[in-house]
């Protein structure tokens, strides 16, 4: 799967109506031990791992209407309950209702994970952690504040206002 902006992560749990994600990270196996779920079943298991970003940048004002990626881990071994449409759905509502929002105030909320050559100077927070990956420049000038870890793989760059960078 070829990204270069950041993904949400949610869980598509069996026994509920809402995928489950978080404001802080962009971990499936955080959000499994938050919700208290083992993992240990291929066949018939009670959650799904999907991922969802924009077509665009998140950051991009037009962000909603420029479409967006929708991708479902382990394909090959979905359990029937699973309904793709369904659960794209819901997470497009999570994703407006209460991720978007925090965008357009400059906050990624979230972990970032950048693998492309890319400029955002509306942000201003990253409530997760920041990667920088490859031989990626991620420019971002105003910058202020990253909640968990920075780093910046050998041949990437970062290119911030913040302290120490």
């Amino acid at each position: 799967m070829k990204r270069g902006t950041a993904v949400k992560i949610f869980l598509c749990i069996r026994s509920r109506d809402y995928p489950v994600y978080s404001l802080s990270h962009d971990s499936h196996e955080r959000l499994l031990k938050q919700e208290g779920i083992k993992d240990d079943k291929v066949y018939d298991r009670d959650f799904v791992r999907v991922q969802l970003w924009p077509k665009g940048c998140w950051f991009d004002p037009m962000v909603k209407f420029n479409g967006w990626n929708f991708a479902v881990d382990e394909e090959n071994t979905l359990p029937a309950w699973f309904d793709k449409e369904y659960w794209l759905d819901r997470c497009l509502a999570n994703t407006e209702n209460h991720i978007l929002p925090f965008i357009k105030i400059g906050t990624f909320p979230g972990d970032m994970s950048i693998s492309k050559d890319e400029t955002i100077d509306s942000l201003k927070e990253i409530t997760g952690g920041l990667y920088v990956n490859a031989s990626a420049v991620f420019t971002v000038r105003n910058l202020k504040q990253v909640g968990g870890k920075v780093v910046v793989s050998m041949n990437a760059k970062l290119i911030s206002s913040m302290k120490g960078f």
